[in-house]
C-alpha cells in the first residue's frame, strides 16, 4: 500500500518548489501511514498542509520557509529549532500537548502570527510568548465546538505588554485571567473598532477563568479603551508613563473624576443598608482615597520628569499606608 511519502513526492516532484500548496490535499486517503519528511525540499519559501491527517513532520534545516500551515492535522510534535525565517505559523486542530518548540526557534523576533487554538496544550503560563515581540496575531484559546480538545493556558494579560504590535488576541476556554491594563496601544486601538473579535475571550466552559476577563469587557462591548479609561487608577499602577503625557492629562482626569463620582455615589448607596455595609465601606473608602492620589498627582504635576517620579513614590508611600492615606483623603474630600 501507498505511503503518504510516496504519494506527496509523486505530487510534488520537483524539490526545488518553493510554494507547496496541498491544503486538503491527504485528507481522506488512507495510508500505511502518515509521516512526511521534506527535508530535501530546501527551497520552500510557503507550505500549506493544513486539513491533512498528518502525523509527524520532519523539515528541511536552516530552510527559508517564511510561512507554515499545518492546521488540523494530526500532529503530536513539531520540530522548529532550524527554521531561521519563519514569519507565519499555523498549528491549530491538532494534538499537541506543549508549545516547547517554540522555545527552540532561531530567531523569535520574526515571528508575526501564531495560531495554535484547538489542542490539548498542558497548563503553561502565557509568558512563553513574550520573546515573540513582533507578533501581530496570537490565537491560543479553545473554541466551543471542540469540547475534547482544550489548551490549559493560564496567567497574566501582563507576558503581553512588549508585544507592542499585537491587534488580535485569542484566549477562549484558557485560564488566562487578567491583565487588560498592561495590553499594548495596537490592540486597544483595534478592539475600538472591530470590538470582540479584536480580543475573543468568551470562557465557554464554568470552569475557564478567562470568563473574568470576560466579564469585565463585556460591559464596555470589549472596548480595551473604554475600560482602561474606566480603571484610571489600575492603569496609573501598571502603566503611569501614560498619564505623564500632556496631551492625555484632561483625559483621564476626566476619567478620574467620573470614578470619584460614581465610588461617592456607591458609599452612599451602601451605607442606606448592607449587612455587611462597614466592609464594603472601607473597601470603597481605600478605592477612593486611590483614586483621589491620582488625580492629585495629576493635578499638581509640573514637568514630565520631576511629577512622575514623584509621583509614583508618592503613591507608593500611599499604598504602604493606605488606611490612614485613605481617611484623610476621603475626610479632606468630604469637608
Amino acid at each position: 500500500m501507498t505511503t503518504l511519502q510516496e504519494q506527496f513526492e509523486k505530487d510534488y516532484p520537483d524539490k526545488e518548489a518553493v510554494y507547496i500548496n496541498a491544503h486538503s490535499k491527504y485528507w481522506y486517503s488512507d495510508f500505511v501511514n502518515r509521516d512526511l519528511d521534506l527535508r530535501e525540499y530546501v527551497n520552500v519559501a510557503i507550505l500549506e498542509l493544513s486539513d491533512n491527517k498528518i502525523s509527524s513532520i520532519k523539515l528541511p534545516k536552516n530552510s527559508k520557509i517564511k510561512r507554515m500551515m499545518l492546521g488540523r492535522s494530526q500532529l503530536t510534535q513539531i520540530d522548529l529549532s532550524q527554521q531561521e525565517e519563519l514569519m507565519d505559523l499555523d498549528l491549530n486542530e491538532n494534538n499537541l500537548t506543549s508549545i516547547g518548540f517554540l522555545n527552540t526557534l532561531p530567531n523569535p523576533e520574526k515571528l508575526e502570527s501564531l495560531y495554535i487554538f484547538n489542542n490539548k496544550i498542558q497548563p503553561t503560563d502565557i509568558s512563553i510568548f513574550s520573546r515573540f515581540v513582533n507578533l501581530k496575531t496570537l490565537m491560543i484559546g479553545t473554541s466551543m465546538s471542540l469540547d475534547e480538545k482544550r489548551n490549559h493556558f493560564y496567567g497574566s494579560l501582563k507576558s503581553y505588554q512588549n508585544l507592542t504590535k499585537l491587534e488580535n488576541v485569542c484566549i477562549e476556554a484558557t485560564d488566562v485571567n487578567e491583565g487588560l491594563e498592561y495590553l499594548p496601544t495596537g490592540l486597544i486601538k483595534k478592539s475600538e473598532i472591530e470590538k470582540y473579535s479584536s480580543i475573543q475571550c468568551r470562557s465557554f466552559i464554568p470552569e475557564a477563568r478567562c470568563s473574568f476577563i470576560q466579564n469585565q469587557l463585556r460591559k464596555y462591548d470589549y472596548d480595551i479603551k473604554a475600560w482602561q479609561l474606566a480603571h484610571p487608577a489600575e492603569m496609573f499602577r501598571a502603566r503611569s508613563e501614560l498619564f505623564a503625557m500632556e496631551d492625555s492629562k484632561e483625559k483621564w482626569l476626566s476619567a478620574l473624576n467620573s470614578k470619584i463620582e460614581q465610588t461617592q455615589e456607591k458609599i452612599k448607596e451602601v451605607k442606606k443598608g448592607s449587612p455587611d455595609k462597614f466592609k464594603k465601606i472601607k473597601r470603597l473608602n481605600t478605592k477612593l482615597g486611590e483614586l483621589n492620589v491620582v488625580k492629585q498627582l495629576l493635578e499638581e504635576r509640573k514637568t514630565f520628569e520631576d511629577s512622575l517620579a514623584q509621583g509614583v513614590r508618592w503613591y507608593d508611600k500611599f499604598k504602604e499606608d493606605k488606611a490612614t492615606q485613605t481617611e484623610y483623603i476621603v475626610l479632606k474630600n468630604n469637608d
